[in-house]
């Protein structure tokens, strides 16, 4: 619809951005002017004469140009057109007082505001015709009619603005004072007198032309109630009290309604209090703290300042560097700050005490990590099987003997000498005691 209306609610980009070029027109124009005289005669006698004179004066004038090319649309026209008639306000309503006052100053206006092609169409129509008011008004509204606006223009224009549902882009005071503008214009795009005693009165005169064929203003408020958002509508017969109250409200109350429902949309749609990553951290937000809000311990993995995360993950997956393994004969060995026992051959290890898998996964806690964490635990496993050689299993067997007892407590009826046994123990172990080291890196 907006495609075919003469003037849409919205201009096109091009045409809104285009700048009109300026351009001075000057005339000259006399004025009359009166004063009063007052004489005394010799008798004392005051004798009061009014003198007429009449002055050349020179009048200057901004006006904004229309060439009619691809950049500019029918409302650049207007525009143009409502910059002159407000220039020369003066002039305009004094020749506008009889068909036959000259109008050769708006002939000369008219020249100066059309440029390029639009000129040259001017100039086509208006050419062996006379130069009173009658004619400027009838060539400028076949100027209009033929050159500027479309075929049946004042019908489409008409049915845009009764069918066109308010546009998205436009808020409510913007769509309600846009209509008016439109409406505005809804005179010039008349052709002719007989046009405008069909449409508007069959009485209609010249001087009705150019001032009737505007939408009422029952006409716009219809507009403004039924073809506004369905739910403006059912909020605005809610709030009032029958249908004469509703009948008493004017277009201008209406469109401040809609405004207060347009604001409270708004505020509906409005993000929550942005957190310090830019996102919301309200509901409609997925907000984030910081790492510098965050207290100290919290959070994932605290690293030293300075310290890149490349070099802190190498860190922390370096399992305590290149280390030998040893067994001795009281089965413990010191890592660090770590006491860990080992149970038959040096490759095969028990902790005892924190729970191996939490160890892990405190010291790799990332899915890279806890991967490396299970083939860590096949490994332990593939190796206990291997590890356990024949000629070692009877050594084995008495040192397993020995650790198993350890934590056995003696009762009344049953005893045993523990402190022979670990004596037995130390014995055997310095014969079958090895030196093989394991160096376990994770990269």
């Amino acid at each position: 619809m907006d495609a075919e209306a003469p003037i849409p609610f919205i201009r096109k980009e091009v045409a809104r951005l285009h700048k009109p070029e300026e351009t001075k027109f000057s005339y000259d124009k006399q004025e009359k002017s009166t004063k009063s005289v007052t004489t005394t005669d010799n008798q004392g006698v005051v004798t009061e004469t009014k003198e007429e004179t009449t002055a050349t004066r020179t009048k200057k004038v901004i006006l904004k140009c229309f060439g009619n090319t691809a950049e500019e649309d029918c409302e650049s026209f207007f525009i143009a057109f409502e910059r002159l008639r407000t220039e020369m306000d003066e002039d305009w309503k004094e020749i506008s007082k009889a068909k036959t006052n000259d109008a050769q100053r708006l002939f000369d206006a008219t020249d100066k505001m059309l440029t390029d092609t639009a000129n040259a169409e001017w100039h086509d129509v208006i050419e062996g015709q006379g130069r009173d008011w009658e004619a400027f008004k009838t060539h400028m509204a076949t100027y209009i009619t033929t050159k500027v606006l479309p075929d049946d223009a004042y019908d489409l224009e008409v049915t845009y603005l009764q069918e066109r549902m308010k546009p998205m882009k436009l808020e409510a005071k913007q769509w309600y004072l846009r209509m008016q503008t439109l409406n505005r214009y809804l005179p010039y795009f008349i052709p002719t007198i007989s046009k405008l005693k069909e449409i508007h009165d069959s009485n209609a005169t010249f001087k009705d032309f150019w001032k009737a064929g505007m939408l009422s203003d029952a006409n716009i408020k219809k507009v403004i109630k039924n073809k506004a958002p369905v739910t403006w509508l059912r909020q605005l017969k809610l709030n009032t009290i029958g249908p004469n109250q509703l009948a008493k409200l004017t277009s201008a109350d209406i469109v401040g309604y809609y405004e207060t429902l347009e604001n409270l949309e708004h505020q509906k749609r409005a993000p929550a209090t942005q957190g310090p990553h830019g996102r919301g951290s309200g509901r409609g937000g997925r907000g984030r703290s910081s790492q510098h809000q965050r207290p100290a311990g919290q959070g994932y993995q605290q690293r030293p300042a300075g310290q890149g995360y490349q070099q802190q993950q190498q860190q922390q997956q370096t399992f305590r560097g290149n280390e030998k393994f040893q067994h001795r004969g009281s089965g413990q060995t010191n890592i660090g700050s770590q006491t860990q026992r080992f149970r038959g051959s040096g490759r095969t290890q028990q902790y005892r005490g924190n729970d191996y898998q939490q160890r892990a996964q405190n010291r790799f806690p990332s899915t890279g990590g806890q991967q490396q964490m299970k083939a860590e635990q096949a490994y332990y496993n593939e190796e206990e099987e291997k590890d356990t050689l024949p000629h070692e299993e009877e050594q084995y067997a008495a040192w397993s003997d020995h650790f198993d007892n350890d934590h056995i407590t003696p009762g009344d009826d049953e005893e045993q000498d523990i402190h022979s046994t670990e004596d037995e123990v130390e014995n055997e172990d310095e014969h079958f005691m090895f030196n093989e080291s394991f160096d376990f890196q994770y990269g």
